[in-house]
């Protein structure tokens, strides 16, 4: 009897709803391996691959599924989100502020609340180039990612009445929370973006003034930058990010890198850790892409670290250096400055090369201590002075 015919046998003997309950009851896990055991080159196990989900590569979209928890991070912003205050994420590129974003966004989602997130990467140089065609193509992500009429956008900027900021500010009174019932989320990745734009103080007096504004309550505003907030807007009375606590997102923890570890389905020991956080800190890229790369190539991390320290030009982190260093060679003066911070390290440099190198997460400081000098970062930066 061929295979068809049986299933066409068993549906006329069991009834279909009595089949139905009996499939609903079964554990997929005992019928499906969840995964598969795969030795290292020293004969331990290094990997143990997902039989459904591919583990996610570095730098991949949002996805809750590979998110390392930030308890402190997540109460703090969703306090403040509760209490109307901004919320400011405030790091390095790549330090996870996106991440901290969506999952931010998610749970204000599932709260009942209308989320628009606007990334500024989208808006292109050319509508950045003016303040008028800026506000207007936000207004148009705003609009389009609420579905409400995009004619509405266009008409208004038109007639241009009262120049961009009034015009956008009666769109999002009269058509955005004129039209929502529940609290308005506005969450902006990259804000960073429009700094060096003239208008970069009147787009930041524009968002204080919808906090301050008594028509705007349902609107709760969340930012994420890379530059201190302080370099942004000159005017601290137009900056909306002294209205709240800028939450700066720390490196990951030894507890979060173990369930990092965990989610690329790797088997790591405490010395392996200890020798990551040695070379990266707890760097949520750097380590991701670590553990990402032992995953990949079926090797352990102990394995992975050893050829790191014997290749000059830094081995799976060799392509990253090579970004950082490209970004150094656009300023002379910082890169003189961080070459010293190597070299030596106990000697003074330019307060406010320092100051920027801190924030780029080249650099650090002991701030307890006073005139402490900057230190390079991360053990593997230096080899930045090499390249």
């Amino acid at each position: 009897m061929d295979r068809v015919a049986k299933e066409n046998l068993l549906l006329t003997l069991v009834p279909a709803e009595s089949l139905m309950q009996t499939l609903r009851s079964v554990d997929p896990h005992t019928i499906l391996p969840l995964a598969s055991a795969t030795q290292s080159a020293d004969g331990t196990p290094a990997v143990v691959a997902p039989m459904s989900i591919p583990v996610q590569p570095p730098r991949s979209p949002y996805d809750r599924r590979f998110y390392v928890v930030r308890p402190e991070e997540e109460s703090q912003s969703l306090d403040a989100l509760d209490y109307h205050k901004p919320v400011v994420f405030f790091g390095p590129e790549l330090c996870g502020k996106t991440w901290l974003l969506h999952t931010l966004t998610s749970e204000a989602r599932q709260r009942g609340a209308q989320v628009v997130t606007i990334n500024l990467n989208i808006i292109d140089k050319t509508a950045r180039s003016s303040f008028g065609s800026f506000l207007h193509t936000f207004a148009l992500r705003i609009f389009k990612e609420l579905k409400l009429d995009i004619n509405e956008v266009n008409k208004s900027f038109s007639e241009n009445r009262g120049g961009p900021v009034a015009t956008l500010n009666d769109l999002m009174s009269w058509n955005v929370l004129g039209a929502i019932n529940e609290r308005f989320v506005l969450a902006i990745d990259n804000v960073d973006l429009i700094s060096d734009q003239p208008y970069q103080d009147e787009f930041f007096g524009m968002l204080r003034a919808w906090v301050d504004s008594s028509g705007f309550e349902k609107l709760h505003l969340v930012l994420a930058i890379s530059t201190a907030p302080s370099l942004l807007v000159q005017d601290v009375n137009r900056s909306p990010f002294n209205l709240g606590d800028v939450l700066t997102v720390p490196d990951f923890t030894v507890p979060q890198l173990q369930s990092l570890a965990k989610l690329h389905n790797l088997q790591v020991d405490d010395g392996e850790i200890a020798r990551l956080v040695d070379l990266v800190g707890g760097h949520p890229y750097l380590t991701r892409l670590a553990f990402y790369e032992a995953y990949r190539r079926k090797m352990r991390m102990g394995v992975l670290l050893d050829r790191v320290e014997n290749e000059p030009q830094g081995g799976v982190f060799a392509p990253y250096l090579d970004h950082l260093m490209r970004k150094l060679r656009q300023d002379r003066a910082l890169l003189d400055s961080f070459r010293k911070i190597i070299s030596q390290p106990n000697l003074a440099i330019d307060e406010s090369l320092g100051y920027r190198l801190e924030g780029a997460g080249l650099a650090t400081r002991n701030y307890s201590i006073k005139g402490a000098p900057y230190r390079i970062r991360y053990l593997l930066y230096t080899r930045l002075g090499q390249l």
